[in-house]
């Protein structure tokens, strides 16, 4: 459950980081007060969607442009940017944490302490990464949530299952089996330790000899 959550939640954090579509944004004329027919088009932390006839740089997204981005991002949309990389950054240390369990072994304050604090700072950050949309740019346009919003927002959600899921792996104790001896596990239950005699004698008193 940790991994597929912790898969689930990186995937989508990269998906949030390197999308054009995070939100759309309709140009307003400023004059008229008006929408500039045709100026719709998708925006996110790295790139904005491609004008029509335009070599995309991936997919449908063209990186800003020095200009451009000087013109848009404010602190606001810095802010959300610094997020949406921390967020990242911070659900894929997790991931390759989680995956090095199945080859090594570490101390419940790893779970109880490091990852789960650090999954609930990732889901903090993916939060944060929306304070994009009080930018000075949404405020003379219409800012409308596109599809990388809605990955943001289960982005978010991967994150708290993946931080409540690794807090109980500290509490979790080892599986009923054999003891050492190879004796059933009961044998060194310590609640258990009146069930059971040291000797013969203890446990038929009337078999003692005088």
């Amino acid at each position: 459950m940790a991994i597929l959550s912790a898969v689930g939640g990186m995937i989508m954090n990269f998906y949030v980081l390197g999308t054009c579509l995070f939100q759309r944004v309709q140009q307003i004329n400023h004059v008229t007060g008006d929408p500039i027919p045709g100026s719709e088009r998708g925006y996110g932390f790295l790139s904005r969607e491609t004008d029509y006839g335009v070599e995309p740089d991936y997919r449908q997204c063209t990186y800003y442009p020095k200009e451009e981005y000087d013109d848009i991002f404010d602190g606001w949309m810095q802010t959300g940017r610094i997020f949406a990389f921390l967020s990242t950054i911070l659900a894929s240390v997790c991931f390759m944490i989680l995956f090095l369990t199945c080859c090594m072994a570490f101390s419940p304050s790893m779970f109880e302490r490091w990852l789960f604090w650090m999954y609930i700072t990732a889901a903090i950050s993916t939060a944060l990464s929306f304070f994009i949309y009080g930018s000075e740019w949404c405020s003379e346009n219409q800012c409308k949530v596109a599809d990388g919003s809605g990955w943001a927002i289960s982005a978010f959600m991967f994150h708290l299952v993946s931080a409540n899921t690794v807090k109980s792996f500290a509490a979790a104790g080892a599986p009923r089996g054999r003891g050492p001896s190879g004796e059933d596990d009961n044998l060194y239950d310590e609640e258990l330790d009146d069930l059971y005699y040291e000797n013969e004698n203890d446990k038929y008193p009337s078999m003692r000899p005088d």
